[in-house]
């Protein structure tokens, strides 16, 4: 009988271990993909100094955030 619950306690970490590679691997995937498509919309600058801000295809210019130079007052 303890052969069989030790089977079936193996079997469930084989189960819990697979899937936690298929969801490290799409994590890893959609991460890949991810940075690749934030990569093509940053801004560059081309040899002759000029400055190129890539659109996305609903032509709205993303660009990074900057830092506020004072914090925003509390509202009263």
């Amino acid at each position: 009988m303890s052969e069989i619950k030790q089977t079936v306690r193996l079997g469930a970490l084989a189960i819990a271990a697979v899937w936690l590679l298929v969801a490290a691997l799409l994590y890893l995937g959609f991460d890949a993909v991810e940075q690749h498509r934030q990569a093509k919309l940053r801004p560059y600058a081309l040899g002759s100094g000029e400055l190129v801000i890539p659109r996305q295809r609903d032509a709205m210019v993303l660009r990074p955030r900057q830092p506020q130079a004072a914090p925003a007052a509390p509202p009263r």
